[in-house]
């Protein structure tokens, strides 16, 4: 039986305190993370209207300055949290990473969230996203063709979505020609969730340590699976747009050939993730990633910063970036 709309709407306040606690204390330590640049944009896909924020990570926000002429790489990341929690800048410790080690400008888009918008809002968001750095990039100083998607978890997920989404839309205007639409040289997906029609309490881990944070996960997860579809409309599980595990293998053919599929070892999601990994081989993609052994979900988001098995993954994730996304 669903739940009344309005209990999800309060239970998402009580989770989004929680988080942006959480996300607060990540923050906190040394090496401080690079303070962004924001722009407001026009929603034009999603039949709701409104606004969202983007943040832009620049070569500029560490004090180097861009020489007019230079046109960077861009690398989009989208946040976790179910689509339900979390904001943009919670990926501020990876964008980061990224503008020093990769040299390359990161959009973090901050989409709207459910249960107030529900799916597919999130991906069309994204995808809007996509669309007005694409139609700005002169002015932002990126490089149109060289364009990346990353993100984690519920990001992950939309990193390997957005483009099968944005070729829909992009077939139903009478906008660009395909040859003008946005194309990606690489996904980076960190422990993403990617097959919906799996219940979540089939998604075991291996881990045999339960406690608190356990706990807290599993509870979330529940909130998250009640709140991101609405119950009367017709975005349903098996959607490669929420379900890009179980799409087809011509929807997937938008995909770039350059993939970072990173899993956590001791994760409900690493399965889904590693048969997904072998369905893109099989494919003739070239991914890269591995299992972090050791990890859980969210293991990257721990207070006090990153520890070393994430500096350790980022960077790596990083030399890939900068090889499909040089200078």
């Amino acid at each position: 039986m669903a739940r009344a709309r309005w209990s999800l709407h309060v239970e998402a306040v009580l989770w989004r305190l929680l988080v942006r606690f959480g996300m607060w204390l990540h923050r906190l330590g040394a090496p401080w993370p690079l303070v962004p640049s924001k722009r407001r944009i026009p929603i034009t896909i999603s039949p709701i209207p409104g606004e969202i924020t983007l943040y832009f990570f620049t070569p500029e926000a560490r004090g180097k300055p861009r020489d007019t002429e230079t046109r960077y790489p861009v690398l989009f990341t989208f946040h976790n949290s179910g689509f339900c929690v979390g904001k943009a800048v919670d990926d501020a410790r990876w964008a980061t990473t990224v503008v020093r080690e990769a040299h390359v400008i990161v959009c973090a888009v901050d989409y709207r969230l459910a249960p107030e918008f529900p799916l597919p809002v999130p991906v069309d968001d994204c995808c809007d996203a996509v669309l007005w750095v694409y139609a700005h990039a002169e002015e932002l100083g990126i490089d149109k063709d060289r364009m990346g998607l990353s993100g984690f978890s519920s990001g992950g997920n939309l990193a390997f979505t957005v483009p099968m989404r944005l070729k829909e839309v992009l077939k139903k205007r009478e906008g660009p020609s395909s040859s003008e639409q946005p194309k990606f040289k690489i996904v980076v997906s960190w422990y993403p969730s990617l097959d919906y029609t799996i219940p979540r309490d089939q998604k075991t881990s291996p881990n045999s340590s339960w406690g608190f944070m356990e706990l807290m996960m599993g509870s979330m997860g529940t909130f998250f699976d009640a709140a991101f579809l609405h119950p009367e409309g017709d975005f349903k599980p098996e959607s490669q747009y929420l379900s890009p595990g179980v799409a087809s293998d011509e929807q997937l053919q938008v995909l770039p050939n350059d993939i970072c599929l990173y899993t956590c070892e001791f994760d409900g999601l690493h399965d889904e993730g590693e048969r997904f990994r072998k369905k893109l081989e099989k494919l003739g993609r070239d991914v890269k990633g591995c299992t972090i052994m050791g990890a859980k979900h969210g293991y990257d988001r721990l207070p006090f910063g990153l520890n070393g098995t994430a500096t350790k993954v980022y960077s790596e994730a990083c030399q890939e970036i900068r090889r499909v996304l040089p200078e």
